[in-house]
């Protein structure tokens, strides 16, 4: 067992500063940092807040295994974050969610 003193620690992707009195504040921006990294590719980082997100289209290709693992991967950590942190996104994960087992060109 490790025990840690301080005002800021670190917790499930979570930086959690105790350093004000009455209030924390809780932050995810390394994490949210760390799962952009990830996509490294321009067009995957705008396709996130593309306008079709909610309409489906049966005519797209099924995306590749590396991209749809890479999908999976990503929708799941975005998943955790509008648990802890952003559930103004909820909505649209639980969307992109139903559709990690065969994700799309659109997806």
């Amino acid at each position: 067992m490790t025990v840690k003193w301080g005002k800021v620690h670190a917790y499930l992707a979570m930086n959690l500063d105790f350093s004000s009195l009455d209030s924390i504040t809780i932050d995810m921006e390394e994490y949210v940092s760390d799962i952009l990294d990830e996509l490294n590719d321009k067009a995957i980082r705008q396709g996130l807040a593309a306008e079709h997100i909610f309409k489906t289209r049966d005519d797209m290709s099924k995306l590749d295994k590396d991209t749809a693992d890479l999908f999976h991967h990503i929708v799941a950590k975005l998943l955790w974050i509008t648990k802890r942190g952003h559930p103004d996104i909820h909505n649209t994960i639980a969307f992109l969610y139903t559709w990690v087992k065969a994700p799309d060109e659109d997806d």
